[in-house]
């Protein structure tokens, strides 16, 4: 049975989402937002019972592609998980000038229950404590369960709450927005006081994978994250926080130079060997043909890039199919492509992205045997028929 969320929409205080301190892991941040949806903030003034059947739960903790332990065993341990995870935050009462801190359970019970059709279900009741934040509320975010469902990491999804909030709050005023974050403010908003204690092991585990999958997975922000340094130490995290280009149908690939134009055949055959190459894998994938002609080609520059513009196109889909599994469909994984390309500039020379994959290159080339790779060299100064033509007068091996 699959989750009745397309239309349902989880709306979360402000106050919330900005000062609220836990550790959830992705599966359980899922089912939250998952029951969160299915208040009425306006019309309830009291929390009900939700009654979900266990193979409708399943349907939700099993779709992250994360190890599956099997139904029985995954339920009985999140039950457990759940109902003892709480949430902290900083009281006005001091003790000693500092603020006394409060905690809330997310759940007042969750009691296996069978449903008027017979299914095994999980029947769940939020903390009274937690009304104030999730009913009758004033200023507050919406959250769509199905935003997050790509998301494998719960840092990721616990952040994207607050970008969203934060654009939401401040798209009227501004463009952009900033977000700076002590270094143990953030730690210990994430629930992870006094772990990574490595900036490196923070930097990969957290502030890269929440760059990455918000910026991947979210149809609405995108985010670029910055140190604070203080005489040269790394003292706290800006957050730059930027709002996607809306997409034609949920997957238009930006709205830049070529989006609305097709090159010519006289533009094409211009084009080199490999940058011919390099074209057509990409419209192959799904890439429209002037933002493949106008914005990316032009940018295959650098690191001996030159005559391999198909190998750098063929290892940056590699890249970007690993870090950006289940895209919806074609177009989407053709318009989060694009959008890495050309806003988020993952594959620029100023990447690391970009030299790990000119290593591939070089690999590829000592690959090659000495007359292919000769081959290679006449090819990137000449177009695609010059090359032929070339070729043909030769006894040589074609590419």
């Amino acid at each position: 049975m699959k989750p009745k969320i397309t239309k349902q929409i989880a709306r979360i205080e402000n106050r919330f989402i900005f000062n609220a301190r836990y550790q959830l892991s992705a599966r359980e941040q899922k089912i939250i937002l998952y029951l969160m949806s299915n208040l009425d903030p306006k019309e309830q003034k009291d929390f009900h019972k939700q009654v979900v059947p266990v193979k409708e739960l399943e349907s939700l903790l099993k779709g992250d592609d994360k190890k599956w332990g099997g139904l029985y065993k995954e339920m009985n341990e999140f039950s457990v998980r759940i109902i003892s995870k709480y949430i902290s935050f900083d009281s006005d009462f001091l003790v000693n000038n500092k603020p006394l801190r409060g905690v809330i359970s997310w759940f007042q019970s969750v009691i296996p229950v069978e449903t008027e059709h017979g299914e095994v279900a999980l029947e769940f009741m939020f903390s009274e404590r937690l009304k104030p934040f999730l009913l009758q509320l004033s200023e507050y975010a919406k959250v769509h369960p199905l935003d997050v469902a790509p998301m494998k990491s719960g840092f990721a999804i616990r952040m994207y709450q607050v970008f969203k909030a934060e654009r939401d709050r401040m798209r009227k005023h501004t463009q952009s927005s900033v977000m700076i974050y002590k270094l143990d403010e953030l730690k210990q908003m994430l629930g992870i006081e006094g772990k990574y204690k490595v900036l490196k092991d923070f930097r990969r585990r957290v502030l890269d994978v929440v760059e990455r999958e918000v910026n991947t997975h979210s149809p609405s922000v995108q985010v670029k994250y910055e140190y604070i340094k203080t005489n040269r130490r790394v003292t706290g995290v800006k957050f730059l926080i930027f709002d996607k280009s809306k997409t034609k149908q949920g997957a238009r690939q930006g709205g830049g130079i070529g989006s609305n134009y097709a090159p010519s055949e006289e533009e094409i055959a211009a084009l080199t060997y490999a940058q011919n190459k390099a074209y057509e894998t990409l419209v192959k994938f799904g890439v429209y043909e002037g933002i493949a002609f106008k914005q990316i080609l032009p940018n295959l520059k650098g690191g001996d890039v030159e005559g391999f513009e198909d190998y750098f196109i063929k290892h940056a889909l590699a890249h970007f199919k690993r870090w950006a599994r289940n895209q919806p469909n074609k177009a989407i994984s053709a318009a989060t492509f694009v959008n890495w390309w050309t806003e988020q500039n993952v594959f620029d020379s100023e990447n690391d992205v970009f030299w790990k994959l000119v290593e591939k290159i070089n690999k590829d080339k000592k690959k090659l045997d000495e007359i292919t790779f000769e081959n290679r060299m006449e090819a990137k100064k000449m177009t695609k028929s010059e090359f032929i033509e070339w070729y043909k007068g030769t006894q040589k091996k074609m590419l």
